[in-house]
């Protein structure tokens, strides 16, 4: 007789064959190759403050196919997906499988929860979505010399990304005499990015640098020389990036 018996996760199958009269067995087995399994690596931004609404936007996975939610591990964290405009060429309007809504409910505590992708091949594993209370900006993408400098307030976030090889900048005002505590949360919120600050004054002199002193995560703590326009550089040690190398900088 014959029967087949499913193998797993892998797809294959094993075809036996056994003798009416004996105990010898013959098999078969053919490799169909792995299954689709829903993987999420990251989502920009990475977070947001309490009681706000933003864009949120997939970009990097795989077997994301037919996604059509957001699922976070508070109740109160929810996600609708953008609906793009009919336009000449497709009348349709179309829900994004990449693109959706944030809201986060003015009653959620500050913290990192979880945000996975559900989709045709089912629910993907969990990614750091972080929570503050603070207000939040999105990264430009001209900040990348000094001279380009992006402003940020003190006690504001910045969410951006770090691409291969790139250097990120950012300018603020300080007064001197002000004790700053400025830090880049990217290992703790499931980057790949290994992160490096510097602040370099007015002049462009640097002043200090640090890197790895929350795990992989860099945190500066100075108290501010004299008055004036301060700028920090961020980027990974080894010059990477990409995707996945996400970030969140608090000032």
């Amino acid at each position: 007789m014959a029967r087949l018996v499913p193998r797993g996760a892998w797809g294959g199958v094993l075809i036996c064959l056994w003798a009416a009269l004996g105990p010898q067995t013959a098999c078969v087995g053919q490799a169909l190759g792995p299954l689709p399994r829903a993987r999420l690596y990251a989502v920009h931004p990475a977070g947001g403050a309490v009681g706000t609404s933003f864009d949120v936007e997939i970009t990097a996975g795989e077997d994301l196919e037919g996604v059509t939610a957001l699922v976070f591990s508070h109740e109160q964290i929810t996600a609708s997906a953008k609906i793009s405009e009919p336009k000449p060429t497709w009348p349709v309007a179309q829900r994004s499988e990449k693109r959706f809504k944030v809201h986060i409910g003015p009653d959620v505590p500050t913290g990192v929860y979880e945000v996975r992708a559900l989709g045709n091949h089912g629910l993907s594993n969990a990614r750091a979505f972080v929570v503050g209370a603070s207000g939040e900006r999105l990264e430009a993408s001209s900040n990348q010399s000094y001279a380009e400098a992006q402003e940020l307030p003190l006690g504001a976030v910045m969410n951006g990304v770090v691409q291969k090889g790139k250097f990120d900048y950012f300018q603020f005002k300080a007064s001197s005499g002000q004790r700053l505590l400025i830090e880049c949360m990217a290992q703790r919120i499931d980057s790949a990015l290994n992160a490096t600050l510097t602040l370099f004054d007015g002049s462009g002199r640097e002043i200090t640098h640090d890197r790895d002193t929350k795990g992989l995560d860099p945190l500066l703590d100075l108290t501010v020389p004299e008055d004036g326009t301060y700028v920090i550089r961020v980027h990974d040690f080894l010059y990477g990036g990409g995707t996945t190398s996400v970030s969140e900088a608090q000032y």
